[in-house]
């Protein structure tokens, strides 16, 4: 429809019936202004209407990873791999089966988008052991703190969140007060308390509840006595992570700028550490649109790396990827190739050519040539990566339905419709089973197969579904969800494209605020 159809039909049909003169004009400029960009970026509209992820790592210097549940022993409701693959994957990550089935259950409860379930799944085993190795290692004068750090190592190897972090908040106040009545070792038992705080800081990150998280490394940052230092950059660059993960970008800053300008003071300008610290900082300032100062931090992150580590190590693919991750952020492909291209080789070459993580490395390569509608170049890598998930973590498995979903979506642009809907149906019909009705990567798949039809004018197949995504996400997420709000955009388009008025109308000015 031209634009002209799209008034003459909106004023047949009395999209605006009630309402006053004033907002009509508001309200037309708005129906107009969403059809017609919806129509322009029809190219794009997938990327738009279906988020589909491109599993870009983006790893800060520690593992920090958080939220909020408090899960014991007992009874776990669970979602993903099956028990073989529960086992082997336990095995791989080094963690308990009853800690696996609790990082799925978080993750479930978190609502973990499914493409980062992966990553997130490593990132909590890894703070998970790094706290059980923090607490084996804690040593205190007072017998009542080591036997409250004992009990509480016994909680975490259970499990048991809420009673450990109970355990070290108790340690920590013992700490504390006999502190306050020492000189000779008031600092010793500060730096004891801190740590303790520091270790509910860590659970609450595996938990995904990272504002509390940050919290506790607030307080254990404000324990730390003079004289050290490089303890205090150890909790500010933690603290500020945990912001960062909450998308409190503003607070995120200070701490993080605070434990560089520590650990650039005190270490040498090549240590690890000064590392961790700028590559923190770059990927808070590339969320926040500060590209060139990103790029510069990553930059001397990378050199020192490589120089710290060597040019094949499995961090300077990490480094890599971040910058590639910015350089996509800016549509800086010919930039970007190169570095996703190098990190390919290092996690082949380190972890092997089926390993989960190479899988992303190819998904993240093959996502940056679908975005330059390099489709013949894009297709191999998003086979290749299939493959591996389908091997390495079964045919069953959530990855391996984002894999099918990525692939999808690259046929769905280049036109080979015939392809499309294998593998969304497949997709479906792997989150259903895996994650069950309710969940908003479902959705993400609904609104994706919905696309596809509308695309090839199958509009009576494509309603029903996204209808279905609507509800999910508008249960999940809220009404005003950017996903909702989005996934009501594409309805109105495909009612008004079959003339259907008042379920247009319905659609189109929900998204505005005016209800009905």
């Amino acid at each position: 429809m031209t634009s002209a159809q799209v008034i003459t039909w909106l004023t047949e049909n009395k999209v605006w019936s009630g309402l006053g003169t004033a907002i009509v004009i508001l309200i037309l400029t708005k129906i107009i202004s969403l059809f017609f960009r919806r129509s322009k970026e029809s190219d794009a509209a997938l990327s738009l209407s279906t988020p589909i992820q491109t599993n870009t790592i983006s790893i800060g210097g520690n593992f920090t990873v958080g939220g909020h549940a408090n899960i014991g022993s007992g009874n776990i409701n669970i979602y993903g791999p099956s028990q073989e693959e529960y086992d082997k994957k336990s095995v791989e990550l080094g963690v308990t089966k009853i800690a696996l089935k609790n990082f799925f259950e978080i993750m479930k409860q978190q609502l973990v988008p499914l493409e980062k379930l992966e990553q997130t799944l490593r990132e909590m085993a890894e703070r998970y052991k790094k706290l059980q190795q923090d607490l084996a290692a804690f040593q205190s004068d007072d017998p009542e703190v080591t036997a409250l750090t004992d009990q509480a190592k016994q909680a975490l190897n259970k499990v048991d969140f809420a009673l450990a972090e109970e355990l070290r908040n108790k340690a920590s106040r013992i700490d504390i007060a006999a502190a306050k009545k020492m000189r000779d070792k008031s600092n010793l038992r500060y730096l004891s308390a801190a740590a303790s705080l520091a270790n509910n800081g860590d659970s609450r990150m595996i938990q995904l509840d990272y504002v509390v998280a940050a919290d506790y490394y607030g307080q254990a940052v404000e324990l730390v006595p003079a004289g050290s230092d490089l303890v205090k950059a150890d909790y500010m660059n933690q603290q500020g992570t945990a912001f960062w993960r909450a998308g409190k970008y503003t607070d995120a800053e200070a701490p993080q700028k605070g434990a560089l300008d520590i650990r650039e003071r005190l270490l040498s300008s090549n240590d690890p550490k000064v590392a961790q610290s700028l590559n923190s900082l770059a990927l808070l300032y590339k969320d926040q649109g500060k590209y060139a100062q990103a790029e510069s931090l990553y930059q001397r992150a990378l050199q020192i790396r490589k120089q710290a580590l060597g040019a094949e190590h499995p961090d300077m693919a990490n480094c890599l990827n971040n910058l590639a991750a910015l350089y996509e952020a800016q549509g800086k492909y010919a930039q970007a190739e190169p570095h996703l291209k190098r990190a390919l080789q290092i996690h082949e070459k380190a972890l092997g050519a089926e390993h989960p993580v190479t899988a992303t490395t190819l998904n993240n390569l093959a996502e940056m040539y679908h975005a330059q509608g390099k489709y013949d170049l894009a297709e191999p890598l998003l086979k290749r990566a299939l493959q591996i998930n389908e091997k390495a973590q079964g045919p069953e498995h959530p990855n391996t339905a984002q894999s099918l979903n990525n692939l999808a979506a690259l046929y769905l642009n280049w036109g080979k419709y015939a392809q499309v809907e294998p593998l969304f149906l497949r997709a479906l019909q792997i989150e259903e089973q895996a994650l069950g009705p309710g969940h908003p990567s479902l959705a993400t798949t609904l609104n994706n197969l919905a696309f596809s039809y509308k695309t090839q004018g199958k509009y009576a197949q494509a309603e029903p579904l996204y209808q279905r995504a609507l509800q999910i996400w508008e249960k999940v997420l809220g009404s005003k969800h950017p996903n909702v709000v989005t996934v009501r955009e594409n309805l109105a388009e495909l009612h008004a494209t079959r003339y259907q008025a008042s379920k247009a109308k319905r659609h189109w000015l929900r998204p505005i605020g005016i209800r009905f």
